[in-house]
């Protein structure tokens, strides 16, 4: 019986110290650089970069600026919702409208891929729900009806 209280104790202790404790968290805002306070994802990329998608483009943080990416830097859409990053350090964003674009030597490309007419087409209302680059280059878009696949060349006419 003591040796539960002494238990009981210790936790009570424990939880009352814990709850003192705060963690440095730093709230940022469009008054701090983002493009919007609507966001949808977040992502680190394999440089360290955080990437955040919003409904008026993406944002690049270094940790203390944001760098940010709209229609007018080359997206196809300023309403992003996700990120993926692949084996050669591409960041695709997939948009609202279904259209992809990718970040690549520090700058926005891929607005003017063929495969976007399609993807439209094919997604009429839906988005994409996922993306993965083999090591071809060939893209796999996953849907709510299937999977997609993109063969190189298909993407923006370039092999970057």
């Amino acid at each position: 019986m003591k040796t539960h209280r002494l238990l009981l104790i210790a936790v009570l202790v424990t939880c009352g110290l814990l709850s003192v404790a705060q963690l440095p968290f730093r709230h940022y805002s469009t008054n701090e650089g983002l493009p919007s306070s609507e966001t949808y994802s977040v992502f680190q990329d394999s440089k360290g970069y955080i990437w955040i998608a919003t409904d008026m483009g993406v944002s690049r943080f270094d940790g203390y600026n944001f760098k940010n990416y709209s229609t007018a830097d080359g997206l196809a859409d300023n309403t992003i919702f996700k990120f993926y990053e692949d084996y050669k350090g591409r960041i695709w964003f997939h948009s609202f409208s279904g259209r992809l674009s990718y970040y690549y030597n520090d700058s926005i490309r891929g607005a003017d891929m063929p495969i976007n007419e399609q993807l439209r087409a094919t997604l009429r209302n839906g988005y994409l729900t996922g993306i993965r680059c083999l090591a071809n280059d060939t893209l796999l878009l996953g849907t709510f009806n299937g999977l997609i696949k993109v063969i190189p060349g298909n993407t923006d006419g370039t092999n970057t």
